[in-house]
Parts: C-alpha cells; sequence; structure tokens
C-alpha cells in the first residue's frame, strides 16, 4: 500500500474530487519547481539577479500586481491542497548555505499535478505570464535587439 496524502486526502471526500487551482497557485508552483531544479545554495541564488526562479522587482517590475505577488499565501494554498510541503528548518540552522530542496519538496499529487498542466498547455501558458527576471531585458536593450 503507498504512502496517503492526508492533505490531499482532506480534499478527496468522495469516489470524485475537485481540486481547482488559480494561476498564481499554478505559477507558484512553476516557481518552486524552478527553484528546486537550480541545486545551488539560497545565498547563491539571492545573489544572482537573473535565478530561474527570480521575478522582476524594484524599478524594472511590471507596474501593479502580477503572478506571484502574493506568494506566501499561495504556497500556503499549494501546502493544504497536499501539492507541496515545507519543513521548517532546526533553529539556527544556516539558511543561506542551504539549498530549497532542503525545505520544500513537491509531493506525488503535485509532481501529478505538474503533468496534467503541461499536458493541457496551461504550464506554459502561464509561465509565459510571469515576468521572470531571467528574461528581463532593460528597455535600452530591447532597443537595441529591435
Amino acid at each position: 500500500m503507498s504512502e496517503r496524502n492526508e492533505l490531499l486526502r482532506a480534499h478527496v471526500t468522495r469516489a470524485h474530487f475537485q481540486l481547482t487551482l488559480s494561476k498564481n497557485m499554478i505559477a507558484a508552483l512553476i516557481q518552486l519547481d524552478r527553484e528546486l531544479q537550480d541545486g545551488r545554495t539560497i545565498e547563491d541564488q539571492i545573489r544572482d539577479p537573473h535565478s530561474p526562479g527570480r521575478v522582476v522587482t524594484g524599478l524594472n517590475r511590471p507596474a501593479g500586481r502580477h503572478l506571484l505577488s502574493a506568494n506566501i499565501t499561495t504556497r500556503g494554498a499549494l501546502i493544504s491542497r497536499g501539492l507541496v510541503s515545507y519543513t521548517r528548518p532546526p533553529e539556527g540552522y544556516n539558511f543561506l548555505k542551504s539549498r530549497e530542496r532542503h525545505f520544500w519538496a513537491i509531493t506525488i499529487a503535485g509532481r501529478a499535478v505538474i503533468v496534467l498542466l503541461k499536458e493541457s498547455g496551461l504550464w506554459d501558458e502561464v509561465d509565459a505570464e510571469v515576468p521572470w527576471a531571467s528574461n528581463y531585458q532593460p528597455a535600452e536593450a530591447k532597443h537595441r535587439v529591435e
């Protein structure tokens, strides 16, 4: 018998279930997947303005709210649905010398959802809407390219 995901089970109350994800939740899942694939320490990711999971911030960010602007709340929603898990580090742990995968994980249910999102095309569609820093070019660089 496989290990039971209690948080997912809380959503599955009968023989059928509905798992609703907002566009922001999909974006947060994409961001976490990007961060987990980046094997560098958190300190190295912070120093790199073009880290795969980083969004454009500061004066260069898009005006107004954008996907991932309420990321802490959104990741909590993914946890409550049983799609991701978070383990709190012990007190005194050197967070900057660690890696995202030391604390965060995408569950088996989360990986299954990723497969469905990719199959439907939503994964790529939402990914294209997020202002990723790795895709960002300053305005003057855009003009030179054109």
